[in-house]
């Protein structure tokens, strides 16, 4: 992963970043070298983060500072490979959006990348748990990045919800897989928090755990004066994909996928 990764960027990491992510690499738990790497990762950690200095996708003159927390490692590492080292939601440059929505802010990772490509763009940013918006406010800071924060997530009304607590990045809404406890967040109504902004056209990502499938289709009908593009996870594509197709051909939008596993793919809702 880490090679493919290296190949794929510009170059300019520098020496030492090369080595802690291909340490990181290995250190994951699905490798079989933890035990060459694990002395030289443990002694980069500082109070529980490491810091890495990354190239930002597409912008070779540009870098970002991220954060990997020991207590989160695997999920730290796994939205550091999907949105830096591979650019996953591959930012749509074209579209300039008025405002840029962050549903699913994770660990910020997604903002920060939106502060360097659209400066002075309000940005929102929703993420229901509370050790996450911690280091949101960490990487915000070290980046001088900016966006307007909820803890919280987004959906069709005001109010809170059930939401099952496991990793950093696989927490849900869903009971179904084993989870270590369950918590109730706040629900925000996008529409009521946009109210207070102007606006034409819409940035949004989505990277909700399988919320998407009753969120798009009201940020669609809500919404359908504004330009929207979205880019998102749909999770249990297989059940949900063919409706998706006809809620957004409805709203004369086009569904674009890509990188489809057993888990969920990704996608582009956009007006040509």
């Amino acid at each position: 992963m880490f090679e493919k990764a290296i190949r794929s960027s510009k170059s300019g990491w520098g020496i030492k970043n090369k080595l802690k992510l291909l340490a990181l690499a290995a250190y994951t738990s699905r490798s079989g070298s933890r035990w060459l790497t694990g002395p030289f990762i443990e002694a980069q950690y500082i109070e529980g983060q490491m810091k890495l200095k990354l190239k930002i996708p597409s912008k070779s003159n540009d870098s970002i500072e991220v954060l990997v927390r020991r207590e989160h490692f695997e999920s730290d590492y796994q939205s550091l490979s999907e949105l830096v080292l591979f650019n996953c939601y591959k930012m749509p440059v074209a579209f300039q959006p008025d405002i840029i929505i962050d549903g699913g802010g994770n660990t910020g990772l997604f903002t920060i990348l939106a502060n360097k490509f659209y400066p002075d763009i309000p940005i929102l940013l929703f993420e229901p748990l509370v050790s996450n918006m911690r280091i949101i406010e960490e990487h915000l800071k070290i980046n001088g990045g900016k966006c307007v924060p909820y803890n919280g997530i987004i959906t069709n009304s005001e109010g809170e919800l059930p939401f099952y607590v496991r990793h950093a990045n696989t927490s849900s809404f869903d009971p179904k897989d084993p989870y270590t406890e369950v918590l109730f967040v706040k629900s925000f109504s996008l529409q009521e928090r946009l109210k207070e902004y102007s606006f034409n056209k819409v940035l949004i990502k989505l990277d909700i755990e399988g919320a998407e499938v009753e969120v798009i289709p009201e940020l669609l009908s809500n919404l359908k004066s504004k330009q929207l593009f979205i880019v998102g996870e749909l999770h249990h594509h297989k059940m949900y994909l063919q409706d998706l197709k006809k809620t957004v051909s409805a709203y004369n939008y086009k569904l674009v996928t890509f990188d489809a596993d057993d888990v969920c793919l990704l996608f582009y809702i956009y007006r040509e």
